[in-house]
């Protein structure tokens, strides 16, 4: 990952963030152009990147959520609960969760319903009504 941010990072307008692997996996990498999207914070969390900020052209707000999920189901069920606990505060947001999911199926919690396929996810309502 590092040596793409080496290679790539001559790149005028681009910018990034990163969460290194441990181990031998794990490691994620989020990349933007900085004239498209003004990113106002950056954070991370256990196998998650997250970047926040609003795109220039619109000025619409967005989060966006890179997920590596461990193929185990014990560490996939953890890492939901903190990714749920993470959505809720971003109700009524722009909110984009991607990544490599590792064929978790769906879930809904606190309002957040979300459906999955293989290594996609989309958001599909954040309506605490629901």
């Amino acid at each position: 990952m590092i040596l793409f941010v080496l290679r790539y990072g001559g790149v005028p307008h681009m910018a990034f963030s990163f969460r290194l692997s441990v181990g031998a996996s794990g490691g994620l990498l989020t990349l933007w152009d900085r004239e498209e999207v003004d990113i106002a914070f950056s954070f991370s969390f256990n196998h998650v990147l997250a970047v926040g900020g609003r795109f220039l052209h619109s000025n619409e707000e967005f989060v966006l959520f890179n997920v590596y999920a461990l193929c185990d189901v014990g560490s996939q069920s953890v890492l939901w609960e903190n990714l749920s606990a993470r959505l809720v505060a971003y109700v009524g947001h722009l909110v984009c969760v991607c990544g490599d999911f590792n064929v978790v199926r769906g879930w809904r919690k606190g309002g957040v319903s979300v459906f999955c396929i293989e290594h996609l996810m989309f958001l599909l309502s954040t309506n605490l009504s629901m």
